[in-house]
């Protein structure tokens, strides 16, 4: 803290306009005593700001606006027993032509488009409100802090979006929220209710069920889940008549989660506030989120990550009457989930009566 900012640190504070705030305030003012009261000199702030999306997604430079991308969706079965004395041949015509009624068709006509979605973040702030908090200011430079704080809030609004983004599509350009990313959880089309059973042996069949398809050798590789989720999947195993151990797992590189044992796998799971159970009247609807790391790209265009600005420079006051300061961040990109016909990707519910 400066000699300046000690110097007036108890001077009572006054809103942008000079007029008196309520606190601190006058404590005694009679006779011959005028006492004004002290107040800290930190600023306590409990608020969250550790927010990420912590998977390990495909990074990938958009082909342009849109990026447009195709897949194969099946593989042509021509394949027959035929008479290994004839070969391609009939028992009326030794040299017939194979026979031109072929499956030809091998699903590649399935483009598709997406486009990166801009999000934006800013704060403001004018030449004199800097200079009075440089000088005169008490508590630690909230300018920086503020900055800080337009970060957090970019990545804790991405991240919710990521998951639960309302835009109808990676390709939507006319709904509401057209703007938003497609989250994740409305891109999965594989999703079923836990009747009975637990958690973890339903999460068990459903991947064996996969393992056993023969059209897609898509699994997932981790999971997602609300904490309050977790617990009810902790606590149902832990009411089994068996030894618990602790299990943990890598989500990525030398970060440990807890994880669980699956037939394919022990799959991490990725504990997260923005996957959020849903309360109707009694019933509480808990979402267990099983996602294929490999198979979801972040496409973007310019940067693959938000990019900084300071615009309305007060040195160059020309079109900046106020004097004004502004910094902002922009990023331009958008996710992908690959295959969700796949079996890659899935939600298991789970309803919980309180």
């Amino acid at each position: 803290m400066s000699n300046l900012r000690k110097l007036f640190s108890s001077a009572m504070p006054t809103d942008g306009y000079g007029k008196l705030m309520a606190t601190p305030g006058i404590d005694i003012n009679q006779g011959h005593a005028l006492v004004v009261s002290d107040y800290e000199r930190v600023l306590y702030d409990y608020r969250l700001r550790d927010f990420a999306i912590d998977l390990n997604v495909n990074s990938i430079r958009a082909t342009g606006y849109p990026h447009s991308f195709n897949e194969q969706t099946k593989i042509p079965s021509n394949t027959t027993a035929v008479d290994p004395k004839l070969g391609f041949g009939t028992t009326t015509a030794d040299y017939a032509k194979p026979s031109a009624d072929l499956d030809t068709d091998y699903g590649r006509d399935n483009w598709k488009n997406a486009f990166v979605k801009a999000y934006a973040s800013r704060i403001e702030y004018d030449y004199f409100t800097r200079k009075w908090e440089e000088n005169y200011g008490s508590f630690e430079d909230l300018v920086a802090k503020d900055y800080n704080d337009m970060i957090v809030d970019y990545v804790k609004t991405t991240t919710n979006d990521f998951f639960n983004g309302r835009s109808t599509s990676i390709s939507d350009v006319s709904s509401t929220y057209k703007f938003e990313y497609c989250g994740i959880l409305n891109q999965i089309t594989d999703t079923s209710a836990i009747t009975s059973g637990l958690i973890a042996d339903n999460l068990n069949t459903k991947i064996s069920n996969l393992q056993a398809r023969l059209d897609y050798s898509g699994f997932p590789d981790v999971l997602c889940m609300n904490s309050a989720t977790y617990n009810i999947l902790v606590q149902e195993e832990l009411a089994r008549s068996i030894n618990i151990r602790d299990i943990k797992a890598d989500i990525v590189p030398g970060w440990k989660v807890p994880a669980i044992d699956c037939y394919h796998m022990t799959m991490p799971i990725l504990i997260t506030p923005f996957i959020k159970p849903v309360t109707v009247d009694t019933t509480v609807t808990h979402k267990i989120v099983a996602l294929n790391q490999s198979m979801i790209d972040k496409i973007w265009m310019f940067n693959d990550g938000p990019e900084f600005f300071d615009f309305a420079d007060p040195a160059m006051p020309l079109g900046n009457s106020r004097l004004l300061t502004n910094k902002a961040m922009l990023s331009f990109q958008n996710y992908i989930l690959r295959g969700p016909q796949t079996g890659a990707h899935f939600v298991l519910t789970k309803d919980v009566t309180i």
